[in-house]
């Protein structure tokens, strides 16, 4: 007999024992360690033991199986989120671009309107130096002539 085998009957003994004490003090019966219902607590016991055994692996496998699920629910979450995240960056690209073409036509409009207005102040001042030229010449040459006429 091994020592794990020697410490499994005296942990029973030690059980028994108690089982034995209890009933006399509870009932104030005397039970001997072969009467029969010390049989049955032993077998209650096994049961017990048997089906916590049980107990405990359904519950690993549950919990196994949970872990799994939670695992691949985190993956698919995970999965889910950066096809959004892709998807909201490409919208995000895509109305930035939208409104850098109308910023950069607003721009082009008002730098063709600026345009405009210079060449129409450019016109207008080719006229008024043309007229202004104009009046010079006539008026150089009204001197010319009054020099020319008195002298």
């Amino acid at each position: 007999m091994n020592s794990n085998e020697k410490n499994s009957l005296s942990r029973e003994r030690d059980a028994l024992d108690e089982i034995i004490r209890e009933v006399a003090i509870h009932h104030g019966i005397s039970v001997g360690r072969d009467d029969p219902i010390l049989m049955t607590y032993t077998i209650n016991r096994q049961v017990m033991e048997s089906a916590t055994g049980i107990q405990k692996m359904i519950l690993n496998d549950h919990l196994k199986g949970l872990r799994t699920l939670s695992k691949e629910l985190q993956d698919e979450a995970a999965g889910r989120l950066e096809q959004t995240m892709r998807e909201a960056t490409n919208s995000i690209c895509l109305a930035l671009e939208q409104e850098a073409k109308r910023l950069f036509s607003l721009q082009r409009m008002e730098n063709e309107m600026v345009v405009r207005k210079m060449m129409e102040e450019y016109r207008h001042l080719q006229r008024f130096s043309s007229i202004s030229f104009l009046v010079s010449f006539l008026g150089f040459a009204t001197a010319l002539a009054v020099l020319w006429y008195t002298g």
